[in-house]
């Protein structure tokens, strides 16, 4: 299942690249459309959450079975994404930004609630066998986010590049149609999932793993928190990194793959310190999630400037190193969130729903709020004389040593993000 998860990651990876290229084609490239169409991919995603964490505490739902047609429907409707786009365009050419973020919605719900539903689903059959949130929560998260960093880095190497969107789009959908298949197959061999571990109902989880637990508002309130924080926190390093690089069309998917490999790496640390959550250890999780965040926020922090020193005497693109230890603080939260709010018993992929729906609130009000209002007002810093002529040095468009750079405007085309 990890490694089918792994797979799964990969396709929507690449969806996500193609998509908001052909939506960008049709709708323009500025700060405005690439708000609303990543606004619209994670209302989804947040939606989907909703549905597979409502299907997975209905009894007797056959989980895995329904993650293999999931992988089938997203599949399809990516081979014939493209041409559907394109219809969609024909109609709605010049329309205003508010029906153009509802065109756009409604293009791209279909498949990421699909994609959306794949996590409680898997997390809620997951739990039936290791009677640990935070374990399988950490393993999931590990395994499809891993496969979206490899796909970033694939997409700037090689799929964008010799297969083009529509031979990117018909390589991630056969990835779609081997894992749906695999996976069936898998369910069909077994004969039905009740053949494994029966899922503790909640009334009869034991003790020790039901109570300290922290508690549930708080526990999103503070997966939100960490949500607008990360991409707060991306946004801020793209705009750094397009600096750096001269706006290199390229140097968006590494920033991304850095990042996305970093909460991987977050996320497989932290399922070696899932335990059973009890009264006496739920104040040390609390700290280990206290701890992280701070930790986040001061690597997180620090990026920019060390990014500006080692310019002068690096490669940027060997400075995301440092990307990846900031986002691998900001990832392991998102596990020891869920293990310390979250009880092992049959409505846990139901609870990690809510829990995945904050986070993804949080990163949509991030993306939003700082992109659109406070880069609007406040620059990333007040560069000195030296890391003016540093920037100089690189060879960045309208950048003297004598003159301060000047901060692109939120309404600066933004012609290579992907």
């Amino acid at each position: 299942m990890c490694v089918l998860f792994f797979c799964s990651g990969f396709p929507a990876l690449l969806y996500q690249i193609v998509w908001q290229r052909a939506l960008f084609a049709i709708y323009g490239v500025n700060i405005e459309s690439v708000t609303i169409v990543v606004t619209a991919f994670m209302l989804g995603l947040g939606l989907g959450s909703l549905f597979g964490g409502y299907i997975s505490k209905t009894a007797g739902a056959p989980k895995l079975l329904l993650f293999g047609l999931v992988e089938l429907g997203i599949g399809a409707f990516g081979l014939v994404s493209l041409r559907v786009f394109h219809f969609a365009a024909a109609y709605t050419a010049g329309i205003p930004p508010l029906q153009t973020g509802l065109v756009a919605f409604l293009l791209v719900v279909i498949p990421t609630v699909l994609m959306g539903s794949t996590l409680p689903l898997l997390a809620a059959y997951l739990v039936r066998y290791s009677h640990n949130t935070g374990r399988s929560v950490g393993i999931l998260y590990f395994v499809n986010t891993l496969g979206s960093a490899v796909a970033c880095i694939a997409a700037a190497l090689f799929t964008m590049r010799y297969l083009g969107e529509s031979g990117s789009v018909m390589l991630a959908a056969a990835v779609n149609g081997a894992v749906g298949t695999a996976v069936l197959l898998l369910y069909a061999a077994a004969g039905n999932e009740r053949n494994g571990p029966a899922i503790a109902p909640e009334e009869t989880v034991p003790r020790r793993a039901a109570s300290g637990l922290l508690p549930f508002p708080a526990a999103l309130l503070v997966a939100g928190l960490a949500g607008f924080v990360s991409l707060a926190y991306e946004i801020a390093w793209y705009r750094v990194y397009s600096f750096t690089s001269g706006g290199e069309a390229w140097s968006f998917s590494f920033l991304l793959g850095a990042y996305l490999a970093g909460i991987a790496l977050g996320s497989l640390l932290v399922r070696y310190l899932c335990r059973d959550v009890t009264a006496a250890n739920v104040r040390r999780y609390a700290r280990w999630i206290a701890l992280f965040i701070i930790a986040a926020n001061v690597v997180g922090f620090l990026v920019i400037p060390a990014v500006a020193r080692l310019i002068t005497h690096l490669s940027y693109t060997r400075t995301f190193p440092l990307v990846t230890l900031a986002a691998a603080l900001l990832g392991a939260e998102f596990p020891l969130i869920c293990h310390v709010a979250i009880r092992p018993d049959s409505r846990a992929g139901a609870k990690l729903s809510y829990i995945y729906l904050g986070n993804i609130i949080g990163s949509a009000l991030g993306s939003y709020v700082f992109g659109f209002i406070f880069l609007d007002h406040l620059s990333c810093s007040r560069p000195t004389a030296s890391s003016t002529a540093s920037m100089s040095a690189c060879n960045i468009p309208g950048i003297s040593r004598t003159t301060r750079p000047s901060r692109p405007s939120s309404r600066t085309k933004a012609a290579s993000l992907p």
